[in-house]
């Protein structure tokens, strides 16, 4: 029997790194001066920054803000007397940004010194490397220095990769079906060996009228199983490889593979193979959490 191979060949796709930007209002000069130093970062597509300047009249604020920081590769504090006190900034962004790090590994936390204030004695913020060893930028006659040497750190982390170490540079879907595929191929697959961790679509071919299949495996002998956590029905090959186009963009899937024999045509998305299942795990649990899914553990 000859199988055929195909493959999708796709230009990798190298997303920017999320930057969310914490400060305090009374700091947006501060602000300023850093993002316009940023321009080439965001020119060449190293980096995008966010800051509640980016929400729009009619959103929900928490809900925006929360959004942002949840996704966020980096998160840079501007801190400054007023950033040490104020509630938000410290108690909620702050605070935020450490709990998921502490769960998931991720993201890099990065204080950015504004102007002289009692910040190293805050535990949490002294535990923090901060460029510039810490000086403030306030305290450089040339400020323009201090942002310059700012942004070449924060370049020096994203080329240098960082932020995460190997087979942690992806991002999680942000459509939800495609987050819960992954979820149940987590969940439910559990591959005989690594190699075949992923998930597959197997649809029939040569005028067999019997119902496709899904496979959380690469395995075609692992047997189909019933997506009962989409609680929808069974989903379309469409659907399901929109859903794995999705894994690929954000970096979780190698391009789909596409096999057939006399009787299947097999489209097989499978997982990384530098990626490190169990973080995978914990991250997508979290996201699953956060947006209100519900997580089937078997």
């Amino acid at each position: 029997m000859i199988i055929l191979t195909y493959f999708y060949i796709q230009k990798a796709m190298n997303k920017p790194v999320h930057i969310f930007i914490s400060y305090c209002h009374e700091d947006r000069d501060f602000l300023k001066g850093l993002q316009d130093h940023m321009i080439a970062l965001k020119r060449d597509g190293s980096c995008d920054a966010w800051t509640d300047r980016e929400i729009l009249v009619g959103d929900t604020l928490d809900k925006e803000i929360s959004s942002s920081l949840n996704s966020a590769d980096i998160v840079l504090l501007l801190v400054s007397v007023h950033f040490l006190n104020s509630t938000y900034c410290i108690s909620k962004e702050f605070q935020e940004a450490l709990r998921r790090k502490e769960e998931t590994g991720s993201p890099r936390i990065i204080p950015i010194i504004t102007r002289a204030c009692d910040w190293i004695s805050i535990p949490e913020l002294a535990a923090l490397k901060a460029p510039l060893d810490g000086k403030p930028i306030k305290g450089f006659q040339d400020m323009d220095e201090a942002y310059l040497g700012i942004v070449k750190e924060i370049r020096r982390v994203i080329e240098g990769h960082g932020i995460l170490l190997p087979g942690e540079r992806y991002s999680l879907p942000k459509d939800n079906e495609a987050l819960q595929l992954l979820s149940d191929i987590l969940e439910e697959g559990r591959p005989e060996n690594r190699k075949r961790a992923g998930a597959m679509y197997m649809q029939r071919i040569g005028g067999d009228s019997s119902p496709d299949m899904i496979s959380l495996s690469l395995n075609p002998k692992s047997g189909p199983v019933h997506m009962n956590a989409l609680g929808y029905g069974f989903p379309t090959r469409q659907e399901f490889c929109e859903w794995g186009d999705e894994l690929y963009n954000c970096g979780i899937c190698e391009a789909v593979a596409i096999d057939n024999d006399r009787k299947w045509q097999y489209y097989r998305y499978r997982i990384n193979m530098d990626i490190d299942l169990d973080k995978l795990k914990k991250k997508v649990k979290l996201a699953m959490h956060e947006r209100g899914l519900e997580v089937e553990e078997k």
